[in-house]
């Protein structure tokens, strides 16, 4: 327990939560010394030092991953203040009041990709392949065979059998589709209606190949958009979350079912990993959720993260209904931190450039 003394100030009994960014991450050096850092903490440390002019701090660190019960301790004056990311809800601003938002998030879903690689490829020459296929080697037939009877001379230019020259009239066709037509310019005689005919296949082709490929990713967009969540896509799938996360009740909101566990979130995440046929995924706030994408990516790649209409979330400290003085000081300096923008460099230590928007109020 850290205790910085002033005998003439009140005293103000902090938790701080100990785990996993964003909470604060113990550090123990070589001389035994220890140090804590971290998002949230390294806020509550600036905004500390200028707190000590009426306030006198008691530093508990703990592990405790049951947010309901912190909110009751909390309530019952076992605490005066939490250290961590707390979401407002009707229940808990019946217990404590909560600080000004210190920065945003949002809700997300950690899962593995809904479609990999070959799954992807798949419906690509299901949905977008086959039917143009079908049209270049009926267009092929058509066209090789109006292209083997206007370049007559076609066969003897190439210096094979003219039995086997339809076969490779058809074959230019099709090449040329693809967008290899140097078989196509490479054999005409240079006659009028032999280049009319070439311009023409050859502007044919252009044609198909910006619609196949216009298509291709027009569809890659979509299968993409099908590989995440979103509100419409969450509906009666399988999440899990820790207990007391506000989060959960979103998704539930939006249809999707949510089992709570008593848990800390990164054993949540080692066992979803390990087992990810038993749920669709683990809500969590989208800054967790991008720790655990960086801290799985060489093992799994194939995890990621969705949130895209998920919209946003303040996040904030609970305070002891009684701390009411308390509490105006430490909006305050939230306000200060904010608009001397040190919410914002502390951000960029911790998070992903995507995110450090979130820090800006």
């Amino acid at each position: 327990m850290n205790i910085h003394h002033n005998t003439t100030n009140t005293t103000i009994k902090v938790l701080v939560l100990v785990g996993s960014e964003p909470l604060a991450e113990k550090i123990t050096f070589s001389d035994g010394s220890v140090q804590y850092r971290g998002l949230y903490y390294d806020m509550w440390s600036v905004m500390k030092k200028s707190l000590t002019t009426k306030y006198q701090f008691e530093e508990e660190f703990q592990v405790n991953s049951d947010y309901n019960q912190i909110i009751d301790s909390i309530n019952k004056g076992t605490y005066d203040i939490c250290i961590a990311p707390f979401t407002p809800n009707f229940e808990r601003v019946d217990k404590v009041n909560f600080t000004n938002s210190i920065i945003s998030d949002s809700p997300s879903i950690l899962h593995f990709k809904r479609l990999n690689y070959f799954n992807t490829i798949y419906e690509l020459i299901k949905e977008v392949f086959i039917l143009p296929l079908l049209i270049i080697i009926l267009l092929g037939l058509i066209i090789g065979t109006l292209f083997y009877y206007v370049e007559k001379d076609g066969w003897n230019a190439l210096g094979i059998k003219k039995a086997h020259y339809f076969r490779k009239a058809f074959l230019t066709i099709v090449s040329s589709f693809f967008g290899e037509s140097g078989f196509l310019t490479g054999t005409n005689t240079l006659h009028i209606y032999n280049i009319m005919v070439i311009i023409f296949i050859l502007m044919l082709s252009t044609i198909i190949t910006m619609y196949v490929q216009a298509n291709a990713t027009s569809k890659m967009i979509e299968l993409n958009s099908q590989g995440y969540y979103n509100r419409q896509t969450i509906k009666g799938k399988h999440f899990i979350t820790q207990t007391g996360y506000d989060d959960g009740r979103q998704v539930e909101q939006w249809g999707g079912k949510v089992t709570y566990v008593d848990k800390p979130v990164d054993i949540i995440v080692k066992e979803f990993i390990e087992n990810p046929s038993k749920y669709n995924g683990v809500v969590l706030d989208r800054t967790e959720s991008y720790y655990y994408v960086d801290l799985y990516k060489y093992t799994h790649p194939d995890l990621t993260i969705s949130y895209s209409d998920f919209g946003y979330i303040d996040q904030c400290f609970p305070i002891n209904k009684n701390r009411v003085d308390f509490l105006t000081d430490v909006d305050l300096q939230i306000m200060n931190i904010q608009t001397y923008g040190f919410t914002e460099k502390i951000c960029r230590e911790y998070r992903d450039q995507s995110l450090v928007n979130l820090c800006v109020h």
